[in-house]
């Protein structure tokens, strides 16, 4: 199977790689790796079985390639599934690269700061933080092309850390998206403080 195209230059962490292979090792089995080689291409699997450096630079397209395989052949390939996979990398990264913002139990903040973290995990793009209104924001990512699906894993990755950060009731709407041709991807998060 052939990389997803349309992402030359895109590039991924290694972290959000690992958070992959994590949650299919936890959800379904170390060998369930092994079952998903018929539907990746090579250079994913070659990932996903070697050492994932977390600091290391990715082509998005194998992140993409194993988002779509997760979902497909061991999932589901709904909106919920997709953003339980960004949910469970928020639980990960809450508790290394953002470890220090959830610990202050400030979901705005935590936001704000994201916002300005985009390039220690993605490139190229960048993301722009808008307060809307109390516990209410919006953050829009531009210069980066995105999926429907590797958005729907944003709005997961956003509900769950904010409820690291001690929001509560928090929801994620995606208002628009650049595969659908916007110029951003723009998601309108909302929470309440515990």
């Amino acid at each position: 199977m052939p990389l997803p195209s349309g992402h030359a230059g895109h590039m991924v962490k290694g972290s959000t790689l690992k958070s992959r292979q994590e949650f299919i090792i936890e959800h379904y089995g170390k060998e369930a790796i092994e079952r998903l080689r018929p539907f990746v291409d090579e250079s994913t699997i070659r990932t996903l079985t070697g050492s994932i450096l977390a600091t290391k630079w990715f082509d998005f397209a194998i992140n993409l390639d194993l988002d779509a395989a997760i979902a497909t052949h061991l999932g589901e390939d709904t909106e919920a599934f997709y953003r339980s996979m960004g949910a469970f990398s928020a639980t990960r990264e809450g508790s290394t690269a953002y470890r220090a913002l959830t610990s202050e139990r400030d979901p705005d903040r935590l936001l704000r700061r994201a916002s300005t973290l985009w390039t220690r995990f993605f490139t190229p793009g960048s993301m722009r933080y808008e307060e809307v209104g109390f516990q209410d924001v919006r953050l829009s990512i531009s210069g980066f092309q995105s999926t429907r699906q590797h958005c729907w894993t944003n709005l997961g990755f956003f509900v769950a850390i904010i409820g690291l950060a001690g929001g509560i009731a928090a929801t994620a709407v995606e208002e628009s998206c650049t595969s659908t041709g916007a110029a951003a991807c723009v998601y309108h998060l909302r929470w309440r403080k515990a």
